[in-house]
């Protein structure tokens, strides 16, 4: 059985079939655009909760604003992972088309490097962000900062697991 051994489990089987990180790769993937789905019809239905109270009923909803802006805040965070997840982040593609197909791979491979080096500052600072707010509360809602600031690291984590998939999973599907 090929593939890199762990003590008990199996991560890549590099002789086909399915993996445990394969399986993971999917998973997160579903769950993160089950989420992102999740929090933009949330955001909508916030949003009109707090224009029908504030323009029909006359009586506004003073944390309406508050709420749809954390939670804009996690849907592009957990967005971002499924934007690069699906290759549809900007680009400057005018000049990587040009390049030939082994500069394209390798000036793709850096420019992933980077992403993943911000993205382990983002995870690292994020979480200290987050720890740091602990006692803060957020106007409104009355919540800890702490739970809006994780939206940072969590983000950072599912990109850059977006990134490992893409090398260790993706590459082996052809």
């Amino acid at each position: 059985m090929g593939g890199i051994y762990i003590p008990s489990m199996v991560l890549v089987n590099t002789q086909g079939g399915s993996s445990m990180l394969k399986k993971l790769d999917q998973f997160l993937s579903k769950l993160a655009t089950y989420v992102g789905v999740a929090l933009l019809i949330s955001m909508f239905g916030v949003t009109i909760f707090g224009i029908l109270n504030r323009y029909v009923l006359v009586r506004p909803v003073f944390w309406t604003a508050e709420l749809t802006r954390y939670m804009m805040f996690y849907m592009v965070t957990i967005a971002c992972g499924i934007v690069f997840r699906e290759n549809k982040h900007p680009a400057l593609l005018i000049v990587l088309d040009k390049m030939p197909d082994k500069i394209r791979k390798r000036w793709s491979f850096i420019i992933d490097v980077l992403i993943f080096a911000s993205y382990v500052v983002v995870i690292k600072e994020g979480f200290a962000m987050a720890v740091d707010a602990l006692i803060m509360r957020t106007p409104a809602l009355r919540i800890p900062f702490f739970y809006v600031y994780m939206a940072l690291p969590i983000g950072g984590i599912l990109m850059a697991f977006q990134i490992i998939f893409k090398y260790i999973v993706r590459s082996q599907e052809g």
